[in-house]
């Protein structure tokens, strides 16, 4: 169904903090992107993973998952095409769009500006029948008694007068009902009213790059106190081809499938299918009030340089950090590189609608990319802004954002 929102969705993405857009993808064209995307992630890990055989699951958990939760943020994951081809189509800009629309009462919010934030996978290795007594693998059993990992993407020092929806695209449903607990995403509802309070009494003691990041994890003193407050918690629970969206400064997190569940999968009671997640991230905002328009250039030339040299972004798409390429191996011998995707090129870019060029650099976009091309940075300046969760931002930057 794209176009956009229905007010019953706009209310629940204000009351709830989140809202399911169905129908975004839906018959050959939701069929041709996930086949779209079974070829990408097996070119992507050297034909070893196939996220329609089961029986190569395993090789998924042993050779190349090294994330937290289940988001797979470097190898270049947000720069696979099957990734760039859904966060650009028409009808994930047109939810945007509307979204940012509806929250200017009604005016055109202007260009906006796009992440190339990570992907999802969760493919349950409890689809493969193993033998009397044989025990289950170690990823198995620590995937299905993760704790969940709540947290916000937004700090106090600009997260309260500021409104960012993130979005994931739905491949697979994510089922959540009295039979089956999928991998979804988890949210405690209604608990985005509640950040001004949250910040006053937490947020005060926390350092100045705490208080300027995009990222803060909850304590379990911190979801005791949203708790109190009446916040319930949800897994949230949609089908294949919609969107997921939620307001960064929600509680929320990725929840893997639950040990019943998998436990039903491997005695044949669930469909593998229906447990296995495969998501793509996505976040859309219009240049902030308070950028001026050199600023705006500045950052749509980092943004174009992540594109080009095919690195996946954290979510914010003016406030974001660098990815690795290389993934971290913490001395763990059996894990493999990525086959990593290129980047995209100039002939490339060019070839782009002018209305998905501009997603990453605005109406300037193509001339910016010649020069960002032309100023591609050396192997060891690159080297460096790919180390883990490096900065494209000096603290002083966050500044633009601050109320």
């Amino acid at each position: 169904m794209p176009g956009g929102l229905t007010d019953a969705q706009w209310e629940e993405l204000n009351g709830d903090g989140f809202t399911v857009v169905p129908g975004v993808f839906s018959g050959e064209v939701l069929g041709e992107l996930l086949a779209s995307m079974a070829r990408d992630v097996e070119t992507w890990t050297n034909n070893d993973v196939d996220i329609e055989d089961p029986t190569t699951f395993g090789k998924w958990y042993e050779h190349y998952w090294k994330s937290h939760g289940m988001l797979v943020q470097s190898g270049g994951s947000g720069a696979l095409a099957t990734v760039d081809k859904i966060r650009c189509h028409s009808n994930v800009i047109e939810v945007f769009e509307d979204v940012h629309t509806r929250r200017a009462g009604g005016k055109n919010p202007g260009p906006l500006r796009c992440s190339r934030d990570a992907m999802s996978l969760y493919l349950p290795q409890s689809a493969v029948p193993r033998a009397p007594g044989e025990k289950a693998a170690p990823a198995v059993e620590r995937l299905a008694f993760r704790k969940p990992w709540l947290h916000v993407d937004a700090g106090p020092d600009h997260g309260l007068e500021e409104f960012c929806v993130q979005g994931q695209v739905c491949l697979t449903g994510q089922r959540n009902d009295d039979v089956v607990q999928a991998a979804t995403l988890m949210v405690l509802m209604g608990s985005h009213k509640l950040m001004p309070a949250f910040w006053d009494r937490f947020g005060k003691t926390m350092p100045p790059a705490a208080r300027a990041a995009d990222y803060h994890q909850m304590s379990a003193e911190q979801l005791e106190w949203f708790k109190d407050q009446g916040c319930a918690v949800r897994r949230v629970s949609a089908p294949a081809g919609s969107m997921v969206l939620w307001q960064s400064n929600l509680v929320h997190c990725g929840v893997e499938a639950t040990a019943d569940t998998l436990r039903a999968v491997r005695e044949g009671r669930v469909d593998w299918r229906e447990v296995r997640r495969v998501t793509t991230y996505v976040c859309m905002l219009p240049v902030p009030a308070k950028v001026t328009e050199a600023e705006a250039t500045k950052l749509d030339k980092r943004r174009l340089h992540a594109l080009h040299v095919g690195n996946t972004t954290s979510h914010h798409p003016f406030r974001f950090r660098l990815f690795p390429s290389k993934p971290l191996f913490h001395g763990n011998t059996k894990m493999k590189m990525y086959n990593r995707p290129p980047g995209v090129s100039l002939a490339q870019f060019l070839a782009w609608d002018p209305r998905v060029q501009c997603l990453f650099g605005g109406p300037r976009a193509a001339a910016l990319m010649a020069e960002v091309e032309r100023r591609r940075p050396s192997a060891r300046r690159t080297r460096r802004d790919e180390s883990c969760c490096s900065r494209l931002f000096r603290l002083e930057d966050f500044a633009l954002f601050r109320s």
